[in-house]
């Protein structure tokens, strides 16, 4: 399937696509909120600047795609590959990224408030300045991710792996081992 016939499609009130190749498809600003790309392949794929707010994306392939500055609060994610995947200064409110393969992606600026990170890969991932503010991050791999200037406040690292807590912001957060960090005062970690 192409754009063309995507947008077709979904301006006519069909929101079912799962299971559709659209890899390397340019979709660059466009408005899908609540669409349906469960396992779909959409490799290479541009959606910068991209309402998939409430679309269901889970176990979908994004490997090499692209959605700078995109909305995706309250998207289902779970499950699906964004390796090497572009994502700076993205909206996640509410996301739900459990066992998502987020390995080596970019992730800088972005908001990922009380978003659902439980047992995401998110290795090698640049987090820098990204907001993780109520987000479950349980059982996470964060091994060798980049996690400088970070907000984790209220964020729940119970389980969590290979996490760097240097230059990291953190009040009332749930560490890996259950022990709460800054419960009464937000501070900068060194």
């Amino acid at each position: 399937m192409d754009s063309e016939e995507l947008y077709k499609r979904y301006a006519a009130g069909e929101r079912d696509f799962s299971g559709v190749d659209l890899t390397d498809a340019g979709l660059c600003g466009a408005e899908l909120p609540s669409i349906n790309l469960s396992g779909a392949i959409l490799c290479g794929v541009d959606l910068e600047n991209t309402d998939l707010s409430g679309a269901n994306l889970s176990n979908a392939n994004l490997i090499g795609a692209s959605f700078g500055e995109s909305c995706l609060d309250e998207a289902n994610l779970s499950g699906a590959d964004l390796s090497n995947v572009q994502l700076g200064q993205c909206t996640f409110y509410g996301s739900n990224f459990s066992n998502a393969n987020l390995s080596n992606t970019y992730l800088s600026d972005s908001t990922f408030f009380q978003a659902n990170l439980s047992g995401a890969n998110l290795s090698g991932a640049n987090l820098s300045r990204a907001d993780l503010s109520g987000a479950d991050l349980s059982r996470a791999d964060l091994t060798n991710a980049n996690l400088t200037r970070s907000n984790f406040t209220n964020a729940n690292l119970t389980g969590a792996k290979g996490v760097n807590k240097s230059g990291i912001f953190v009040h009332n957060t749930i560490a890996e081992n259950g022990s709460v960090i800054a419960e009464n005062e937000g501070i900068w970690l060194d």
